[in-house]
């Protein structure tokens, strides 16, 4: 358990790197869709194989699949483009704002996780993540505009 703890944190560094990397070649909105895009395929494929209980190999590379992919993408975009999108005069309350909004929702996550895994199991868990990832790519195709300019 402690080495596959330790690859799942490690997979999140060259994640982060790429999309450092990357961000000023395919555009911040271009990450974050496909990185909603890729979170939502991967989620919809890790409830179908743990419903069909696949093996614990499996179901690893999955969650290490679906690390890199948050930090591929959103883990950078999500706080890039907030910075990046508010006006110079309004950047920093805006920017605090949308960080409060993350952690509200985090904490209703955490909050109703554990109940809803008591009660339907984690493929559950991973469709209703799957259909987050869904509205994040449509919030972001109508909310943020293609050519996102520093202020």
């Amino acid at each position: 358990d402690c080495l596959q703890n330790i690859g799942i944190v490690i997979i999140s560094i060259p994640a982060t790197l790429f999309a450092i990397y990357s961000m000023s070649y395919i555009g911040l909105k271009k990450m974050q869709l496909l990185g909603f895009i890729s979170v939502g395929i991967v989620s919809v494929i890790t409830a179908i194989c743990t419903y069909y209980k696949v093996t614990s190999d499996a179901h690893f590379a999955l969650h290490v699949l679906l690390l890199f992919t948050l930090n591929c993408g959103l883990g950078v975009s999500t706080y890039v483009i907030p910075s990046e999108i508010f006006p110079t005069r309004i950047k920093s309350t805006f920017f605090g704002i949308s960080a409060g909004m993350a952690k509200f929702g985090a904490l209703v996550g955490s909050a109703i996780f554990d109940k809803l895994y008591t009660d339907y199991g984690f493929p559950l868990l991973y469709s209703i993540c799957a259909g987050i990832s869904l509205c994040g790519v449509i919030i972001t195709h109508f909310f943020i505009p293609f050519k996102i300019k520093s202020t």
